[in-house]
């Protein structure tokens, strides 16, 4: 899984992301435009990004995000502290309603549906392996899996 995530570095004047098909998640909600140089070169069918409320940054990313997805301001997925992680799997995706997730060494206690603008749209804290996402319309959301420790994101569509 590609991602980029830059969030924390406030002082940067230039950024140049280059070649990197199917970038997954781009982070680049720092308070800070890239003044002098900042450009993504066939950094295409971008799946997640966020970014700062300023026009030239997010032109700049929406040219490069996957067809009918667009970049976010309103960033409240926990973006500086979350990991992605191989371990936790689901399926059917897409789905038309029920997900089954399986997490391998994971205690998830948490579960909150972000759609693709940031907003929260569910949350369960009955976790057992199944989440039913049926009365939500058709698109592209955020799972966020949470434990004490850790906060997972994974990317699901609805059909």
């Amino acid at each position: 899984m590609k991602h980029i995530d830059i969030s924390d570095l406030n002082e940067l004047d230039n950024l140049r992301i280059e070649d990197i098909a199917d970038l997954e998640y781009l982070n680049l909600q720092n308070n800070n435009f890239l003044s002098e140089v900042f450009s993504l070169f066939y950094a295409e069918n971008i799946q997640y990004a966020c970014v700062d409320d300023i026009s030239e940054e997010y032109d700049e990313v929406l040219f490069h995000m996957s067809p009918g997805i667009l970049p976010s301001i309103e960033c409240n997925l926990g973006v500086l502290n979350h990991e992605f992680d191989n371990g936790i799997t689901m399926f059917p995706n897409p789905t038309k309603g029920v997900v089954y997730i399986e997490a391998l060494n994971i205690e998830i206690q948490e579960i909150i549906v972000f759609d693709i603008n940031g907003r929260e749209v569910y949350v369960s804290n009955n976790y057992n392996n199944t989440i039913d996402i049926s009365f939500l319309t058709n698109g592209i959301y955020f799972l966020q899996l949470k434990n004490n420790f850790k906060s997972f994101i994974k990317k699901i569509s609805k059909i």
